[in-house]
């Protein structure tokens, strides 16, 4: 028998607007500067102002494909105030053009890894999920820039990874362990099944025969289901957080495990969601743990808003920020 997970507050969203799956990354303050438009007399010109007072925070966020846009990039330097990157090039898109092996509209749950060792125009890389061109199969596709803003370009022909047996792959998140080593966890699209594989230095590839299983479906009343993992370390301690449940329904949800190591094996913690509907806070998913600027844990994540759940209903997946809390053995979300 396990107990239930500690409860804890909800949150009202940070943007209105529809902003699904979001990773988060904290950049140089320089890429939380706007340029606007300034109109003379005689010219257009284009300046630079801030968002927010010099020395501020930059931390941006990454989320699935809305509003015609391949991948939508949002920046805060409060973690309160959000905006979308407006004045990219492509409506607020990270990524301008679609990869050859791509589908268009498929463009989801991207996450983004800092190598500053990397040559120029590859020194952030973007791993993401699209649709395989004339397939309804999912896959992982690797795309890079120069910046974090981007443009990120993928000209592979070819998917950088896909389990087609399994009906695809989706969800990447990038994890840097506390030695250096990046890793990349994934869900094997259609089966539930939580995998970990280690990336190489650069970031742009898995290291073949690294891959391990981690999660093999979630619990019960979704034990079917097991999606967008994300992970963690915190004081030697490895912890695994995925989404479960139906992503359109107020009853989705964010479940935790404890595992041995980065490789696993991982233990179930609780007998009831990490975090479940609040509030006016309903289906909570699509999470990305991280410490802030002041070494704090938070956790990012994407919500229906009370009472519109779903897309027909008018519903939007908005950006929601709670604290993140480890201690004692526990983790509790706000």
């Amino acid at each position: 028998m396990y107990g239930a997970a500690p409860g804890g507050a909800s949150t009202p969203a940070l943007d209105p607007r529809d902003a699904p799956d979001p990773f988060i990354l904290r950049v140089d303050p320089q890429w939380c500067l706007s340029q606007s438009p300034t109109t003379t007399t005689s010219t257009t010109t284009s300046t630079t102002t801030a968002v927010a007072p010099a020395g501020s925070d930059c931390y941006l966020a990454y989320t699935t494909q809305v509003y015609l846009t391949i991948v939508p990039i949002w920046r805060t330097t409060d973690l309160v105030h959000w905006e979308m990157i407006d004045e990219m090039p492509v409506n607020g898109s990270a990524m301008h053009d679609l990869a050859p092996w791509v589908d268009w509209g498929g463009n989801w749950a991207p996450t983004v890894l800092a190598r500053p060792d990397n040559p120029p125009g590859s020194r952030y890389v973007m791993w993401y999920t699209a649709r395989l061109r004339g397939t309804s199969i999912e896959c992982l596709g690797v795309a890079t820039s120069d910046t974090p803003v981007g443009p990120f370009i993928d000209t592979a022909a070819q998917p950088a990874s896909c389990r087609r047996s399994n009906g695809g792959t989706i969800d990447p998140s990038a994890f840097v362990d506390d030695d250096g080593t990046p890793y990349l966890v994934y869900e094997s699209d259609g089966v539930g099944h939580l995998w970990e594989s280690q990336l190489t230095p650069d970031g742009r590839s898995l290291v073949g025969g690294s891959e391990h299983l981690l999660w093999s479906g979630g619990t019960a009343p979704d034990a079917s289901v097991a999606e967008g993992p994300t992970i963690v370390r915190v004081g030697g301690t490895v912890f695994l957080l995925y989404s479960t449940g139906e992503w359109w329904t107020a009853g989705y949800h964010v479940d935790i495990v404890r595992c041995d190591a980065v490789t696993g094996p991982c233990h179930q913690m609780y007998g009831t969601p990490l975090l479940a509907s609040r509030g006016s806070m309903l289906g909570p998913g699509g999470q990305t743990p991280f410490r802030d600027a002041n070494g704090n844990w938070r956790l990012l994540f994407h919500a229906w808003t009370a009472p519109r759940v779903d897309y027909p209903s008018g519903g939007v997946r908005s950006l929601h920020l709670l604290p993140l809390t480890f201690s004692g053995g526990d983790v509790k979300v706000g």
